[in-house]
């Protein structure tokens, strides 16, 4: 079998019942939820305590449209924790510029 290469009896087993989860686009009320895990997770891992998020910020979060899916927010999340910088753009909100019109992390702009 071909390296990186999906075995087609697995895929037919597994697609008896198909799940579909959507896109976290339609799934703003799960953001909270997710920020909290993240944001725990990578606190932990820098030895670092981040009590809350600001209302602002977490309502930035929510408006983006998330295009990279959890992933993005994964990521977003990770490089606010270790990187203090990144934490304070979080409130920019929608049409922010920089890494995306409206998204979360884009860079303030003097």
């Amino acid at each position: 079998m071909e390296r990186g290469a999906f075995r087609e009896d697995l895929f037919y087993r597994l697609n008896v019942f198909p799940v579909r989860l959507p896109p976290l686009r339609e799934r703003a009320e799960d953001i909270p939820i997710l920020v909290e895990y993240l944001v725990d997770r990578y606190a932990k891992q820098v030895g670092k305590t981040i009590r809350n998020i600001a209302k602002q910020t977490m309502q930035a979060l929510q408006t983006y449209d998330w295009p990279g899916n959890v992933r993005e927010l994964q990521n977003v999340i990770e490089r606010a924790v270790v990187c203090p910088r990144a934490r304070r753009s979080w409130s920019m909100g929608p049409g922010s510029g920089g890494n995306g019109p409206g998204h979360p992390m884009a860079p303030r702009v003097p």
